[in-house]
C-alpha cells in the first residue's frame, strides 16, 4: 500500500516506538502471545475449524487459541481482559464480520 498502512494515531506511535527499539517490546520477542493482526501474518501454521455455532482458530505460534462465537450471543457485561479478547461474529451476506472486545493491552 502506497504510504504504508492506515494506522490510527495510537498504533502509529506504537509502531514508531517499536521500530526505534528494534521491536524489543514486541510480545513475540519475549515469547508472549502476539496480537491478532500479527498472529494472522505470522509464518507459523494455523488451523481453522468452523461449526454452526463458532469458529476456532488454533495458532501454532505461542500455542494460541481464538474462539469466535456465531450463536447470536452478545459480549459479556463484565469481561476479564485476555490476549485474544472476546469475539462474536455474524455473516452479512457472504462476509464474516467479527467484533472483538476485551483485550488485555499487553
Amino acid at each position: 500500500m502506497q504510504g504504508g498502512l492506515p494506522y490510527t494515531p495510537w498504533a502509529a506511535e506504537l509502531r514508531k516506538q517499536r521500530m526505534a527499539t528494534f521491536s524489543q517490546d514486541n510480545p513475540d520477542a519475549n515469547c508472549l502471545p502476539i496480537g491478532l493482526l500479527q498472529q494472522h501474518t505470522h509464518s507459523q501454521p494455523r488451523k481453522i475449524v468452523q461449526t454452526a455455532n463458532d469458529i476456532l482458530i488454533a495458532y501454532e505460534a505461542n500455542g494460541g487459541l481464538r474462539q469466535i462465537f456465531l450463536d447470536g450471543r452478545t459480549h459479556p457485561v463484565e469481561l476479564d481482559p485476555t490476549w485474544f479478547g472476546h469475539s462474536i461474529g455474524r455473516y452479512e451476506g457472504d462476509t464474516l464480520v467479527i467484533d472483538t472486545v476485551g483485550f488485555n493491552d499487553k
